[in-house]
């Protein structure tokens, strides 16, 4: 089962070494220094990158979204240029990256060649591939129609989990990936499922059976709010307005 990232983890990914990048001579990255930042979960398992020389672009599968627009790469490449790079690149543990094609085509362009870099290590492909939607969602003003995109992509990869649970990964709201899940299922590119895994792993049914409560009178109001929170405690994916 593919593990779910946090908000948090997109910046402190603890599966993670960080390295100074020195590709110019051909040198293999070595570990950085403390300053390149440091993971909580010491014990995480980390990849020496002993046999890449260089972070290597990605193939497609983890280049998501298109190239961003000419005005806006410039202004990275300034920021860049004047700051150095401040996000440091994601790369798997072959050096493949996930995250930051434009900074390392910015740092191409002027010619750094030092700069940090973060190794994703363990994952999966489409766990690299949500982890890439993940970041460029969180960093990136996205239109409404890469947001979309962004969504389809973690549907196919990811059928069985629950709007809720995709809608919090991605920081969209569960609305917008109900409507793709439905798009989806029209054209077949996804079956329609009965059941749809929660934040916590566990299956539910995807139509909730229909929930009465009668209340006599204004009195009986406080009983009734308990009863839908406890409702809503067993089922936690439920709509907002169920």
């Amino acid at each position: 089962m593919m593990k779910p990232f946090s908000a948090v983890d997109v910046d402190h990914m603890t599966d993670t070494s960080c390295f100074s990048a020195r590709n110019d001579e051909g040198q293999t990255p070595t570990e950085a220094s403390p300053e390149c930042g440091t993971s909580p979960r010491d014990s995480a398992p980390t990849s020496p990158l002993t046999a890449t020389p260089s972070v290597i672009p990605a193939a497609d599968g983890y280049q998501i979204l298109p190239p961003m627009a000419p005005a806006a790469f410039e202004a990275l490449k300034a920021d860049i240029a004047e700051r150095g790079v401040l996000t440091p690149i994601d790369v798997d543990e072959h050096a493949i990256i996930l995250d930051g094609h434009h900074r390392l085509r910015a740092c191409d362009e002027l010619g750094i060649t030092d700069f940090p870099v973060f190794v994703r290590v363990g994952l999966s492909e489409p766990e690299k591939r949500t982890f890439a939607r993940q970041v460029n969602t969180l960093r990136r003003h996205l239109t409404r129609a890469q947001i979309r995109h962004l969504v389809a992509g973690q549907l196919v990869d990811t059928p069985t989990w629950a709007n809720a649970r995709i809608a919090r990964l991605l920081g969209v709201d569960d609305k917008t990936v109900a409507g793709v899940r439905r798009q989806l299922e029209a054209t077949s590119e996804i079956s329609r499922l009965t059941t749809f895994e929660g934040m916590d792993g566990k299956a539910r049914p995807a139509t909730q059976p229909t929930r009465a409560i009668f209340a006599a009178g204004p009195s009986d109001l406080q009983q009734v709010a308990r009863l839908v929170d406890a409702i809503l405690a067993d089922a936690p994916d439920l709509p907002a307005a169920f």
